[in-house]
């Protein structure tokens, strides 16, 4: 039985659900994979994946021609990651206006969506983790 977050992906039957904050990239220079590369690899074995990145902008996604200038968030369909999304284009404009009744105060939103990694695998199995 696996013992940590990237063996129970890997031993995935069925799929992953996820959330991720700035999840990397390895294989370069011998790293190894990310968890967002190991659930990839599930979608290519034709395993269920559906999630949303958010990559905060000191953090550029590979291959973003923005080079880590905004946020973005990605999300999934057809279990493949598609092409980032600038946070900003999400992000109502009246933000601000339409919270200050309910705050009482000066509102500041973050680009920053999701905060942290969440990772359900096999998710509608009697082994779900």
């Amino acid at each position: 039985m696996p013992v940590d977050a990237k063996g129970y992906i890997q031993a995935a039957k069925q799929g992953v659900l996820f959330l991720m904050f700035n999840p990397g990239s390895g294989g370069k220079n011998g790293r190894e994979f990310s968890l967002l590369q190991d659930i990839q690899a599930l979608g290519q074995k034709g395993l269920y994946i559906h999630g949303v990145i958010n990559q905060s902008q000191d953090a550029p996604v590979e291959g973003d021609p923005g080079g880590g200038n905004d946020s973005t968030v990605s999300f999934t369909a057809h279990n493949e990651i598609q092409y980032p999304v600038s946070t900003k284009a999400i992000t109502p404009h009246a933000i601000t206006d339409a919270n200050m009744k309910w705050f009482h105060q000066d509102y500041h939103f973050s680009n920053v969506m999701i905060h942290s990694k969440v990772v359900v695998v096999d998710p509608f199995g009697a082994n779900r983790w």
